[in-house]
């Protein structure tokens, strides 16, 4: 594909078109993510020492930016105390249903 840009052509491969839809993909799920785990942590601090910590437990359940349920089990087997509050709160399930 060539691309005229202020009087330069730039001719771009399909792997190189690939990887800037990618990257630009993954660029908007990312601040999805972030922003719940944010809501989790304003709506609940109890939850701010718990190991893993609540932005690694979002990210390996919302693992490549899909919802996991097997990765939810394992989060909610191995700290139990994150599953039950975490996702209880209306402004945390508002953030949940614009990533799912």
């Amino acid at each position: 594909m060539k691309i005229k840009k202020n009087g330069k052509t730039i001719i771009l491969t399909e792997s190189d078109l690939q990887k800037i839809t990618k990257t630009t993909l993954n660029e908007q799920k990312s601040p999805n993510l972030q922003s719940l785990w944010y809501a989790i942590l304003n709506n609940h601090p109890e939850l701010k020492d718990i190991k893993p910590s609540v932005e690694s437990a979002v990210k390996h359940i919302f693992r490549n930016g899909k919802f996991n349920s097997g990765n939810m089990i394992q989060v909610c087997e191995k700290t139990p105390e994150f599953c039950k509050v975490a996702f209880t709160t209306p402004e945390v399930m508002d953030k949940v249903f614009k990533i799912v």
